[in-house]
C-alpha cells in the first residue's frame, strides 16, 4: 500500500501518528529519538565553550570559541573567522560569520546522546553538523579575549581524540599532540571496526567521525 509514497512522507506521517502500526514506520531513521533544545539550554551548552563541531556533508571540522556577549571565533580549514551568535526564544541558535547571511538552526541531543545541529525543517532527519566537544575554557583565545593562533592539526586531533574517548577507547588527553597513547587507542578503534590498522589521524579516519 505504502510502497510508492517518498520516505519523506512516511516520515512525517510515522512522526505525527497517522500510521500507528506498519512496518513503514521502519523508514524513520532512530535518529528522530531527540530532544530539541531550547533557549536556555542552548545559550549554556554554548556561551564561553570552545566548541568542537564537523559539517556533515563536507566533513570539515571547525574550532569555534562563543562569547556570552553574542561573538564568535573560529578556526575553519586552518582559517580564522569571525561573527556573532545568538539564540532565539524558540531555541534556534542563529550564527552569521563576516559578511554571510545569518543562519538558524535548532540543537537537538539525540538517542545516542551526541549533540547535531538540523535544519528547522519539520520533515529534516538528517543533521547538517555533529559535535564532538564542548570544552570549558578559552582555547582559542588568551586571558585577554584574543585570538590564539591554533593550527588545524592541532583542533582536528582534538576533535578525533574525544571522539575515540566516546567510543570506548583510551587516547589520553585531548590536546591535540598525537602522542603514543592516542595512536594505541586510533589502532583499537580500527581493529575493533575491521579498518586498515596504522593509527595515524587521516582524512578518511575523519570521514568517519561525522557518522558517529
Amino acid at each position: 500500500m505504502f510502497s510508492k509514497v517518498p520516505n519523506t512522507i512516511l516520515t512525517g506521517v510515522c512522526l505525527f501518528g497517522i500510521l500507528s502500526v506498519s512496518s513503514s514506520c521502519a523508514l524513520v531513521p532512530s535518529r528522530l529519538q531527540s530532544t530539541q533544545l531550547g533557549e536556555q539550554e542552548v545559550y549554556s551548552l554554548f556561551a564561553e565553550k570552545t566548541v568542537l563541531s564537523q559539517n556533515v556533508k563536507t566533513g570539515t571540522i571547525s574550532a569555534s570559541y562563543y562569547t556570552r556577549d553574542g561573538q564568535v571565533r573560529q578556526y575553519r580549514r586552518g582559517k580564522l573567522r569571525t561573527g556573532e551568535w545568538r539564540v532565539k526564544n524558540n531555541g534556534q541558535k542563529c550564527m552569521q560569520m563576516q559578511a554571510k547571511q545569518e543562519s538558524c538552526r535548532v540543537v537537538k541531543l539525540d538517542d545516542d546522546q551526541v549533540y547535531r545541529k538540523y535544519k528547522p525543517e519539520v520533515f529534516t532527519v538528517q543533521p547538517v553538523v555533529v559535535y564532538h566537544a564542548f570544552i570549558g575554557d578559552n582555547t582559542l583565545v588568551d586571558d585577554a579575549g584574543k585570538p590564539k593562533k591554533v593550527t588545524r592539526t592541532k583542533y582536528e586531533n582534538m576533535a578525533l581524540q574525544h571522539y575515540l574517548a566516546k567510543k570506548g577507547f583510551s587516547p589520553g588527553p585531548a590536546d591535540g599532540v598525537w602522542g603514543p597513547r592516542s595512536r594505541q587507542a586510533l589502532l583499537d578503534y580500527e581493529a575493533a571496526n575491521g579498518l586498515p590498522a596504522n593509527g595515524e589521524p587521516t582524512s578518511k579516519i575523519r570521514k568517519r567521525m561525522k557518522n558517529r
